[in-house]
């Protein structure tokens, strides 16, 4: 967590004189409030792409909180139509929104993992954080993914000290179903889920690209090594998935093609980067990584945007975050694939039409 004047000095030696003013096709939509000390963070696109969800958050909490706390910070969701962004507060002392498959409900944190519709603002918590009188927070669950459908939830158990324990729970029944899966998911269908775990290089278990489907109860492993994979994606129709590698990656650290019946992982290009984002599509990707323009001038950090025809990319913006937090997403495609919001250095939200 960074001290407020830290915040602020890094933010004008860094950005001040490079980016003056936002390109044609880019629009800040939420801005940061100076006087208020108010950041923003986790922007996430509404399923039918009219709407954002988003966290606001103190400066001495902002941009990058590591914490786990959700105190001080509130959920929101922003509309944009007709040229306009009509904001309302969605929840209080809430974080890590994700959207349900209909647009009908946001999973979020908030003292626990918890449901909120998005209509009438009404909550309810499927499992409560642990705290302890001396020690305060020790276990805190947050969402990372819905299921078509929305019977399923991908959650993250983190505990202080950094273990992190993916599950699986059925909304119907409100059971816990397997703690073998990844941090990172992607849905197949209604039941079947695209993991990857991202255990560290420290850790005993290594890690592993699985499929799970929560119907029949099976569940196979695609990869499995001693190197971090992230970010699974399948292609509308293919017969693979790509997936980010970090860590000891076979061939260097980059992005993956791993065939869905035998595993096998073909190096599709070498991405060294904080985050990474797929478009809905599938035909583009972004990620936030660090770049200087000469020897010795301080880093920036850059949204760079791509594409899985050529996998050419380049910088689309000076101005992103910092994104030093595995834990939260700084970026999100919309719908359509036309656009990205993305947090900036000062924690506003920026759209941007690559």
């Amino acid at each position: 967590m960074r001290s407020r004047a830290l915040f602020f000095t890094s933010v004008v030696s860094a950005f001040a004189a490079v980016m003056g003013v936002c390109r044609s096709d880019e629009v800040t939509i939420i801005s940061a409030d100076a006087q208020a000390m108010i950041a923003y963070n986790n922007p996430v696109w509404s399923p039918d792409g009219r709407s954002l969800a988003y966290v606001s958050m103190p400066y001495q909490q902002a941009p990058n909180d590591s914490t786990g706390s959700d105190i001080g910070k509130s959920v929101y969701v922003a509309t944009l139509a007709g040229g306009t962004c009509k904001k309302r507060l969605l929840m209080k002392d809430a974080d890590w929104p994700v959207w349900s498959s209909d647009g009908a409900q946001i999973a979020l944190n908030r003292g626990g993992l918890a449901i909120v519709n998005v209509s009438s603002g009404k909550s309810r918590t499927l499992l409560s954080d642990k705290r302890d009188p001396e020690l305060g927070l020790v276990a805190l669950r947050y969402p990372v993914s819905w299921s078509p459908g929305g019977r399923y939830l991908l959650y993250i158990d983190w505990q202080t000290g950094g273990c992190v324990t993916p599950t699986v729970i059925d909304n119907k029944t409100g059971k816990a179903l397997s703690t073998q899966v990844g941090e990172d998911g992607f849905w197949m269908s209604g039941t079947k889920l695209l993991s990857a775990r991202r255990s560290s290089p420290e850790a005993s278990a290594s890690s592993q690209l699985r499929i799970t489907d929560f119907a029949s109860g099976s569940s196979r492993t695609l990869v499995q090594g001693a190197y971090l994979m992230r970010k699974p994606f399948i292609p509308k129709g293919a017969s693979y998935a790509w997936v980010w590698i970090t860590g000891d990656a076979p061939k260097g650290e980059g992005i993956y093609r791993a065939d869905l019946k035998t595993g096998k992982l073909t190096k599709m290009v070498a991405v060294r980067a904080k985050e990474l984002y797929w478009s809905p599509d599938g035909k583009q990707f972004a990620f936030i990584a660090d770049w200087s323009p000469r020897a010795g001038a301080e880093v920036l950090s850059c949204l760079y945007i791509g594409n899985t025809k050529t996998w050419a990319f380049k910088i689309a913006s000076k101005s992103a975050l910092k994104a030093d937090d595995p834990w939260h997403a700084h970026a999100s495609w919309s719908p359509n694939g036309k656009s990205i919001a993305y947090v900036t250095a000062d924690g506003s939200v920026r759209l941007l039409k690559p």
